[in-house]
């Protein structure tokens, strides 16, 4: 799920999103409508998972990202960050809700 469009404070030339300056957030009733469909699933399949990615998803924020994660139910949570964000208080946010990390590599 792309919580997403802003990619800062990079602007990587291999990036496809065309709209990367610009913040277009996820509503958060979008992540309800997803949560909604797909929590009877993880139920079914504990290794369901719900991967945050496309723009920088750090840069909504903990509060809004927390607030996109919360309607899910039983689904793992990964993020695929550049990392530039990434910080204690980001790690804290991680760890708590036991979020996997993948990381890609930033290209000026």
């Amino acid at each position: 799920m792309q919580p997403t469009t802003l990619c800062l404070p990079l602007d990587c030339q291999y990036c496809y999103l065309p709209f990367r300056k610009i913040e277009q957030r996820m509503p958060i009733e979008v992540a309800q409508a997803v949560a909604s469909s797909v929590n009877a699933w993880s139920c079914d399949d504990p290794r369901f998972e719900v991967v945050w990615h496309g723009g920088e998803p750090l840069s909504v924020g903990r509060e809004y990202l927390g607030r996109l994660m919360a309607p899910f139910v039983g689904v793992k949570h990964t993020i695929q960050t550049n990392a530039v964000l990434l910080d204690d208080a980001w790690c804290e946010f991680l760890l708590a809700r036991n979020v996997d990390v993948g990381g890609s590599r930033p290209s000026l």
